[in-house]
């Protein structure tokens, strides 16, 4: 089972091609709502769209994760253990 479009706000077509990607991969829908949160969390930490960054953007993010545990396990909200 895939992301439905109603599972989400706004498509971009970013979005929309990660959504499809991962549905091409045959993804676990839990798996692809991680995907997807993590992607949020880096564009917030980006301030602008991810599919903008750079591979040094990239690393940053992840060494600034790598000093945060929150940033380590990437649990969406409401998400069990």
């Amino acid at each position: 089972m895939e992301l439905s479009m109603s599972e989400t706000n706004t498509v971009s077509p970013l979005r929309q091609r990660m959504i499809e990607d991962m549905a091409a991969r045959k993804l676990n829908p839990h798996t692809q709502r991680s995907h997807i949160y993590s992607c949020r969390r880096f564009a917030a930490w980006l301030k602008r769209s991810p599919d903008t960054a750079t591979a040094d953007e990239v690393r940053r993010f992840q060494l600034y994760c790598s000093d945060f545990v929150p940033c380590a396990g990437f649990q969406p909200p409401g998400a069990t253990i």
